[in-house]
């Protein structure tokens, strides 16, 4: 055992093992004397604190013997967060003095008794300077170290995760293959390689291999050797950790058109390895920046080559950052929670004055959501590096979110516009434009339309929908809760013929100034309905105003669908919890269609009951029903038919729910880079 010998033996035999290591294998021996003399050696008994979060990185480690723990601050800042055990040899301990602004980003105490060689960063950066391709050399040492810590942070949190990952379907044949750029606009572009000249960028993407692959394609399995650093150039692809103890996949993050690099961690004998398996989720083209020829353009111009390593090293503390956080916990707000896990893991690395700081309490409240991604873009543009880094990887966590809130954004646009049109503009022109900004404010949102060609193309027809409550989280800042299930039914009428449908909306109370603005403009048929607030009304006059509501409904409603236009109608009478929909059937649609002769074509629909971030929502049209023909003439049966009806389309409706809350898909987790 090393610390039963005298400390100069200890000294001789540790110099001499660095000496014999393999990364300095193409160095003569003479290189090496000044940087292990002056390297020291230390000891440190079990449970003695070897350095602490924040202070000042000053001093490198290199273990030669024992294991070391650490620890650091967690986001609540109550309780210290474990890291991994570094026990391996010539394990790496202390390189976040490598990185700006050079604080120590973890606690880090000793296990056990250990010994380790120590250098000052300021000695180890004035050997580097003297020879920088020793230095290339040493960081070679250090990467395949903090490589192994990865491969710990993957193991740990391959054990607690509780997803499982579908890999993308292959993509339909004959589809339209993305733009790709020039190798080096595409570097320019990348956080990773931005900062070089513009004669490292040149020799760099003289050497990259353009590489297409289709959507659904494995590009790379998790450990396999890379040939090199993997650039995302256009696509989309998605990243997963496989369980070798069974045949699922667990998901770890997402790259969608960043210029990204998605695979590629050194090791020291100059391969590059896959930090997780990549799928292409659409067709995707990749420059590979190979090995080889990358290791050439280092040693021929080392100042390149270390400052390459270094960039190596700071985008491997940003995967060991990433890997750290539990993606699939329970949580309203899963996205903020990892990003403020993020911020924690990487505080040491961040000035005092970062505005990435600001982003939780940003992202917390809908309206100013757009600021967080306004201080995210501007972090990503002016920040120093390893900010930069950071905001592209909490960018990416929160994609759902940018998603949400810019439809979230359209649906506000789209409300003001409608509710500000001039009287002039006709009903049938108001719909139009209401339908259309609609549509484009759901083209954010990940929205799956099944049988949508069952929608008649002319005629006039009724469709009916089961009809949700909306989560409280859009309610639009003048307090109107929008009817986002019914607006989605009538931007699939508008998208199938071209023409919009007419509504049947319950008649609101005067409070609901929103509201009444809104659907003035579209002139839909009002009836009142129990959400109409008119308790003050006695029993008889409310039946008797239920009453003439339904004569009119059956006159307007006859003639609309005689001048050849829809009637979109929700036959509950009210909005539902999304667990107890659909409701009970009211007869006055189905009346309407058995006196005008016109087709019912109802309409499943799901996942509007929830966060929209949080998974798809669905709808599935259904067959189209012709009520006289189903009752074969016997207009007495109507109610027991309807309820009949209603059965099997809660049969569609649950069928619906299952496509929306099915086994979760890797687009609707936190995503991570």
């Amino acid at each position: 055992m090393l610390a039963r010998m005298s400390t100069e033996v200890i000294r001789e035999r540790l110099l001499d093992t660095m000496a014999r290591h393999r990364v300095f294998a193409k160095l003569s021996p003479h290189r090496l004397i000044a940087l292990l003399e002056s390297a020291d050696v230390q000891t440190y008994e079990s449970g003695e604190l070897v350095f602490e979060q924040f202070h000042p990185a000053t001093t490198f480690y290199l273990l030669f013997e024992g294991a070391a723990t650490e620890e650091r601050q967690g986001a609540d800042r109550t309780k210290p967060v474990s890291g991994v055990a570094t026990d391996w040899p010539e394990a790496a301990v202390g390189w976040s003095g490598f990185l700006p602004p050079y604080r120590y980003g973890s606690t880090m105490r000793a296990a056990e008794t250990l010994t380790a060689l120590c250098w000052s960063h300021e000695a180890l950066a004035s050997h580097f300077y003297a020879d920088p391709e020793l230095g290339i050399c040493f960081y070679d040492l250090v990467l395949d170290s903090v490589g192994k810590a990865f491969e710990r942070f993957r193991l740990r949190r391959m054990q607690s995760s509780r997803v499982f990952f579908e890999p993308p379907a292959a993509g339909e044949a004959g589809a339209r293959r993305p733009v790709v750029g020039r190798a080096d606009s595409c570097l320019q572009r990348s956080a990773f390689f931005a900062a070089f000249d513009d004669e490292a960028i040149e020799a760099l993407s003289g050497i990259a291999v353009l590489e297409s692959f289709a959507a659904g394609d494995n590009v790379v399995r998790e450990g396999d050797d890379t040939g090199g650093l993997l650039l995302l150039a256009t696509g989309r692809c998605s990243l997963a950790f496989e369980d070798k103890g069974s045949e699922g996949l667990r998901p770890f993050r997402r790259v969608r058109d960043r210029s990204a690099i998605v695979a590629g961690v050194p090791n020291a004998d100059g391969e590059f390895l896959a930090e997780a398996g990549v799928w292409a989720e659409t067709d995707c083209w990749f420059y590979r920046i190979p090995a080889k020829p990358l290791r050439q353009l280092q040693m021929s111009d080392p100042e390149f080559g270390r400052a390459f390593q270094h960039r190596l090293l700071m985008r491997i503390a940003g995967l060991i950052g990433a890997v750290e956080l539990i993606q699939d916990e329970a949580s309203a707000e899963p996205e903020i929670a990892a990003i403020v896990a993020t911020l924690a893991n990487n505080q040491a690395r961040l000035p005092v004055t970062s505005n990435l700081f600001k982003l939780p309490y940003l992202l917390r409240n809908q309206l100013t959501v757009g600021n967080a991604f306004a201080t995210l873009k501007h972090v990503q543009e002016t920040g120093a590096y390893h900010e930069r880094l950071l905001a592209a990887q909490c960018r990416e966590m929160a994609d759902n979110l940018a998603a949400e809130h810019a439809f979230y954004q359209a649906i506000v646009q789209a409300t003001d516009e409608v509710s500000s049109i001039d009287d002039s503009v006709t009903p049938e022109d108001a719909r139009m434009l209401c339908d259309r900004l609609v549509t484009e404010a759901f083209e954010h949102l990940d929205c799956r339309v099944d049988n949508l060609e069952r929608l008649p193309e002319r005629g006039g027809y009724i469709l009916i929908i089961n009809h949700m409550q909306c989560p409280e989280h859009y309610m639009l800042p003048n307090g109107y809760h929008f009817s986002f299930d019914t607006a989605f039914a009538c931007s699939l009428i508008w998208q199938r013929r071209g023409k919009s449908a007419v509504r049947v909306v319950r008649e609101s109370p005067g409070a609901e100034f929103g509201h009444n603005i809104f659907y003035r403009k579209l002139a839909p048929i009002i009836v009142p309905t129990v959400e109409s607030g008119l308790q003050s009304m006695s029993e008889e006059a409310f039946i008797e105003a239920r009453r003439e509501a339904g004569r009119r409904f059956g006159q307007e409603g006859k003639k609309i669908l005689a001048a050849g236009t829809p009637l979109l109608i929700c036959p509950e009478g009210q909005s539902q919890p999304e667990a107890e929909s659909p409701g009970h059937f009211h007869s006055g649609a189905f009346r309407l269609a058995l006196d005008a002769g016109c087709p019912i074509v109802p309409v499943a629909v799901a996942g509007f009951g929830r966060r929209y971030k949080d998974g798809p929502l669905v709808a599935s049209v259904g067959e189209l029903v012709h009520v006289p023909k189903a009752l074969a003439g016997d207009s007495a049966a109507l109610r027991d038919w309807i309820g009949r009806f209603r059965d099997d389309f809660a049969n569609e409706v649950r069928k619906a729910r299952s496509a929306a809350y099915g086994p979760p898909q890797f687009h609707a987790l936190v995503e991570a880079s």
